[in-house]
């Protein structure tokens, strides 16, 4: 690159690309030039990239990456590298596949690498993309890792697996619980979970016929859950034992969840001692999001917590994004 500034945009580009940041949206900070030499740097950290070859991105996305790219060139003059228009024509050969990866790389030398389906919805459900609380509450897990050192961690609705994985790579707890209850968002879980660890000595567990995969990171179990909140009773958090937070993502979105979603919550607060529950929420329907406030406000102390500033994620701040520490009120 040729100055300092030119290799920071280099390497935001590439961050947003990894993360399949809308390539109208991507921001090249004004990148002073394009040169053939920068052109192909940036492909070398972007289509080229080792990581992307093994576990790649969305293909029609990494078309219509290039293509913006050769936009900007045309339009700013510039000679274009040959490896542009190889790298197209090796992409635009390749079968579609409607599954993908998505490359998160962290400030804190940690990258994790999530399978997720195209599609919005697929086999009846949306758990199987990673959405924009999700990303928001990670943000928040990075600045306040210790929130989590030596703790028992339960997320409700892990959908691809985003935020328990954060939390059990980079916070230190003891043990992290992602659950969900579609046998499609299962199979993901339990993939991206041997993805990241980077083992495959994953154990299958029976108890209560709920506990799917366990792992090993470092010192932590990390367990995949199979958890329909109507099945979250005394029985089960007896078995489950002593948990000391619960986080969940994106998972009021519909008014008909509403009641099991908080009488599992009252559970795991009543029988496995939790201590808060922490809920990010994309605010699409204000009227949905305030009618599940108000059911849980009423048995429940809700504080709103700062959404932290875009370091390591990246994600659109339209709709907003709301997070919470819901406490038992004493």
């Amino acid at each position: 690159m040729q100055n300092e500034d030119d290799s920071n945009t280099l390497n935001y580009i590439q961050k947003q690309f990894l993360c399949n940041t809308p390539v109208k949206e991507i921001c090249w900070q004004n990148f002073s030039n394009l040169t053939v030499t920068v052109q192909d740097e940036i492909i070398n950290n972007t289509i080229r990239l080792d990581s992307v070859l093994k576990y790649p991105l969305n293909l029609s996305y990494q078309k219509t990456f290039l293509k913006h790219l050769l936009q900007l060139l045309e339009k700013q003059g510039s000679a274009i590298s040959d490896a542009l228009y190889e790298e197209y024509a090796r992409l635009v050969a390749l079968p579609n596949n409607n599954i993908n990866f998505k490359h998160y790389w962290l400030e804190k030398g940690k990258n994790i690498i999530l399978k997720e389906d195209v599609h919005l919805i697929c086999d009846g459900t949306t758990g199987l993309r990673t959405w924009q609380a999700a990303i928001a509450l990670s943000e928040w897990v990075l600045a306040n890792t210790t929130h989590f050192t030596a703790k028992t961690v339960v997320e409700l609705g892990s959908g691809t697996g985003l935020v328990g994985l954060v939390i059990s790579l980079l916070c230190k707890p003891q043990a992290v619980y992602l659950s969900d209850c579609h046998p499609s968002v299962l199979a993901t879980l339990c993939d991206n979970l041997k993805l990241n660890v980077g083992c495959e000595n994953g154990k299958n567990c029976d108890l209560l016929q709920r506990f799917i995969v366990k792992e090993c990171v470092n010192s932590c179990e990390v367990h995949v859950l199979n958890l329909p909140w109507e099945d979250v009773c005394r029985e089960f958090c007896q078995t489950l034992g002593q948990v000391d937070v619960v986080v969940a993502a994106d998972v009021v979105y519909d008014k008909t969840i509403f009641e099991p979603l908080i009488s599992a919550v009252e559970c795991l607060f009543k029988y496995c001692s939790v201590k808060q529950f922490i809920l990010s929420c994309t605010e699409r329907n204000e009227d949905t999001l305030d009618k599940f406030l108000s059911l849980i406000g009423s048995k429940f102390k809700i504080c709103d917590i700062v959404v932290p500033p875009q370091r390591n994620f990246i994600w659109t701040e339209q709709p907003p994004v709301k997070i919470f520490n819901i406490t038992k009120d004493t």
